[in-house]
């Protein structure tokens, strides 16, 4: 094999190296949000009572939530989780759910949880300041 052909091989097996840690990556953040997520639930009111419905509701919200929170970003630009965007959308996918389903206990639950988590967010912004 050449210079040239070796130069290529090399080059190919930093590129893929480069997009298996991107996708390693952001398989580490889906699994750290999801464990976040549910960390939270497990807080909420109503939760011992009703737990297979809140992993019900986790499990449907995460995965939309997640897609639309986390942006892989490129070779200039890094990876970004909007955790107050991802905490918005899996509460608010939840909520209307169990409120759909007729479960209005557990929408106020989740309710408060994300207030709560708002305020947090809403604190360690004002802190970082």
């Amino acid at each position: 094999m050449g210079k040239k052909a070796g130069s290529i091989v090399l080059g190919l097996i930093v590129v893929g190296g480069f997009f298996g840690y991107m996708f390693y990556s952001k398989s580490e953040a889906n699994k750290e949000a999801k464990a976040a997520i549910m960390s939270w639930e497990v807080d909420a009111k109503e939760y011992k009572a009703n737990k297979d419905s809140f992993d019900s509701l986790v499990e449907e919200a995460h995965p939309g939530a997640f897609e639309a929170s986390y942006s892989m970003g490129s070779r200039r630009r890094s990876a970004k989780f909007d955790v107050v965007k991802y905490g918005d959308l899996a509460f608010g996918t939840m909520k209307a759910k169990a409120e759909k389903d007729g479960k209005p206990e557990i929408a106020k639950s989740i309710q408060v949880t994300w207030d709560e988590f708002k305020k947090q967010q809403a604190d360690q912004a004002a802190g970082a300041k």
